[in-house]
Order: structure tokens, then C-alpha cells, then sequence
């Protein structure tokens, strides 16, 4: 287990690829229910675990799909599973890394940005798992990294935009009409 979480967190600092991921079905749902779990304890846009839970969960699954999508247009879907674990994996090292920092306080009014614990940390945060993203993409589809990361925003823009519909869809954020 340790030189599985060693790998993720090489995987966030550059030094190995979404190639060096293993490709066990059993580690794959392991990184998405750890994605999940860190992504319902950073959640602070709802009060209620359920709706935490929920959230986290759907937006796990529409980011999966979203992969598989990116990779079938390419004809690569063979390389799902690995990709889809180093993405998730990665993901989860970040969300842990900034946990205790988000736990700690704010800097910032959780009212004005929307988001509890120092805004900036979230930003660069953010931005990092873009570089990640964008590299891993590069990598599974074998393109250039101007792609890479032109794949990397269409997997964070469409997972947004999928959660938000879903959670449109079931009630847990209002539409445009009721702002």
C-alpha cells in the first residue's frame, strides 16, 4: 500500500507517468471511494454528510465517464483504467495534502468566495492538478501537451457542468431562475 500512495504522490511531483499506474479493477474502485471520502470531508458548500456524500459520489462517477469519453473519441479506451486511477489517485493526494490546511481556518470570508480555509491554497491547488491532469492526458492520448491540457479543462469543465445538472436535476442546487 505504501508503494501505491508513493507512486501517486510521485505522480504529483512529475516523476512517473499514468503509464506506471496499475491496472487492478480493485484499485481502481479503492482510488475512487478515497477521491470520494476526501472530496465529501472537503466539501463545505453543504452542510448535510448525505448531500456530501452524494455530491462527492456523482461527481467521482461523471468524472470517469468523462475520461472513458475523452478516450474513446481517441479510440484508446484500453488505457482507461489506468488513467482513470492516476487521475483519481492524484486527485486524492492533493485533496489530503491541503486537508489539514483547509481544517485549520480561513483567511478569507467564507461568504464572499464560497470557500472555507485559505482561498489561495485552493487556487494553486487547483492549478497544479490542471498541470497533472494535463500531463496525464498528454500521456494516454499521446498528443502534444497543448492538447494534453485542452483535455485536461474539457474533463474539469465537463465534470462541473454534469454535477451541476444532476444536482439541478435532483434539487440540491436552484436554477438560474431562482437567483
Amino acid at each position: 500500500m505504501s508503494s501505491l500512495f508513493s507512486y501517486f504522490v510521485n505522480l504529483c511531483l512529475f516523476r512517473v507517468g499514468p503509464q506506471d499506474a496499475p491496472t487492478s479493477e480493485s484499485i481502481l474502485y479503492a482510488t475512487g471511494i478515497v477521491l470520494a471520502i476526501s472530496y465529501t470531508v472537503m466539501n463545505t458548500a453543504f452542510e448535510s454528510i448525505g448531500e456530501r456524500i452524494l455530491v462527492a459520489t456523482t461527481q467521482v462517477i461523471i468524472f470517469s465517464g468523462v475520461i472513458w469519453l475523452l478516450l474513446k473519441i481517441n479510440n484508446l479506451t484500453d488505457r482507461w483504467r489506468q488513467t482513470t486511477i492516476a487521475l483519481f489517485g492524484s486527485a486524492a493526494v492533493l485533496e489530503l495534502a491541503k486537508m489539514p490546511f483547509m481544517l485549520l481556518g480561513t483567511d478569507t470570508d467564507p461568504e464572499l468566495t464560497g470557500v472555507k480555509g485559505p482561498f489561495m491554497l485552493h487556487v494553486l491547488v487547483g492549478f497544479w492538478y490542471l498541470a497533472i491532469m494535463a500531463t496525464i492526458c498528454k500521456k494516454a492520448l499521446e498528443t502534444s501537451m497543448g492538447r494534453g491540457v485542452i483535455a485536461a479543462i474539457f474533463c474539469q469543465l465537463s465534470t462541473v457542468f454534469g454535477l451541476l445538472l444532476v444536482l439541478r436535476a435532483i434539487g440540491l442546487v436552484p436554477g438560474p431562475d431562482a437567483m
